[in-house]
């Protein structure tokens, strides 16, 4: 059954929060930690392929303008990156590994435009989910089949669908269609579907990236790990 994953999803909102009146509450923010897997080459000889991991940090502030936000863990800190578009804060790890990052408690200071500073915590378990086996990526009829094996644990997924050049233009997440259940195994793209980039058209003969996204939330309500499985399939080739 899918959890609740509204806390992590509600970051980029409440990165639009400002205080406009003396009767506000005072600043606060919400942040989150999570582990993202995925498959990439570990040895370039032999072209050896793994699973591997990184670390994932969200933050937004409301009431107040956040103007910068540390994370802690154990001996480690991260200083978040802003979001020109959304206004949220991030960190993502650069280089990925097949060792799973720290599990622990990470401690967000929140620093507001007002000087005032607030914190909160949110703990990382060493729950993982492994990337989503794609066993069917076909075109046919105008539209894209998949299937996958079920990704153990997951309690919710969506998909995405690429360019070449790592372009977005669609996700299966839209107003009228949200995640998918989290055993759930096939999924049908089609121009009638989902959210796609705006006037966008499907070019004939061009290769695409598909990525099955899993997602499991902790206890609270916030992400504890997404993976990614992804394929490539060409548009208008049976």
């Amino acid at each position: 059954m899918k959890k609740n994953l509204v806390k992590a999803l509600m970051l980029v909102v409440l990165a639009g929060f400002v205080a406009c009146n003396d009767d506000d509450p005072a600043p606060q923010g919400v942040g989150d930690a999570y582990v993202i897997s995925k498959m990439a080459i570990v040895d370039d000889e032999t072209q050896q392929e793994a699973v591997v991991y990184g670390l994932r940090i969200e933050a937004a502030g409301y009431y107040g303008t956040l103007s910068s936000v540390q994370v802690k863990e154990g001996s480690n800190t991260y200083t978040l990156e802003k979001d020109t578009e959304s206004g949220a804060f991030y960190y993502e790890t650069e280089d990925y590994s097949i060792t799973p990052p720290n599990d622990g408690t990470y401690t967000f200071t929140f620093n507001f435009a007002t000087g005032e500073i607030y914190t909160g915590a949110e703990a990382l378990s060493d729950d993982v989910l492994l990337p989503a086996d794609i066993t069917l990526a076909e075109y046919t009829n105008d539209k894209i089949e998949l299937e996958w094996e079920e990704v153990d644990d997951a309690d919710a997924i969506y998909i995405q669908l690429k360019e070449a050049d790592g372009d977005l233009v669609f996700r299966s997440l839209s107003n009228s269609y949200s995640y998918l259940e989290g055993d759930e195994t096939e999924y049908t793209i089609t121009q009638s579907t989902g959210s796609w980039e705006s006037g966008y058209t499907m070019n004939d003969g061009a290769t695409y990236t598909v990525e099955v996204i899993a997602l499991l939330a902790d206890g609270t309500g916030a992400l504890q790990a997404v993976s990614t499985g992804a394929t490539t399939v060409v548009w208008g080739v049976e």
